[in-house]
């Protein structure tokens, strides 16, 4: 007889002196992730993440890892935002396992505009204070 494997939940945190504890619970038993303190909203001004909220699991986008070892980086889209996970993380690995496991084919559209957007936007501010600093010195 064939059992169905259960349905478990994963959690996932990291404590963050001053602010407290990120943190997210996928619980699939009912469907849902909830994200605490982590999921930052598809706003062009995003001045903070959600504090405490519950995403079906139907409205995730995608998920996929940028980097290699310390860079490691798991980028999870969904309808309401975006949150990102680093191996410090406890529980990581779990919560990965069982991401992968529940959205093997969801890669691909995370990671925004990808993992060296931020050498562009870095060199884009050097120039930018350079051009600054030879004008006021003109």
């Amino acid at each position: 007889m064939n059992n169905p494997r259960p349905k478990k939940s994963v959690k996932a945190f990291e404590d963050v002196p001053l602010f407290g504890q990120r943190s997210i619970t996928l619980d699939e038993s009912e469907g849902q992730i909830r994200f605490v303190n982590c999921l930052w909203p598809k706003s062009f001004l995003a001045f903070g993440c959600h504090k405490d909220i519950s995403v079906s699991l139907d409205d995730v986008d995608a998920v996929q890892e940028v980097g290699r070892g310390q860079f490691l980086r798991l980028y999870l889209d969904t309808a309401q935002g975006r949150c990102v996970v680093a191996p410090t993380w406890q529980g990581f690995d779990k919560l990965r396992f069982e991401l992968f496991r529940i959205f093997p084919n969801h890669v691909g559209a995370a990671g925004g505009w990808g993992p060296y957007i931020t050498m562009v936007a870095f060199m884009v501010t050097v120039f930018a204070i350079v051009g600054i600093i030879i004008y006021m010195l003109l």
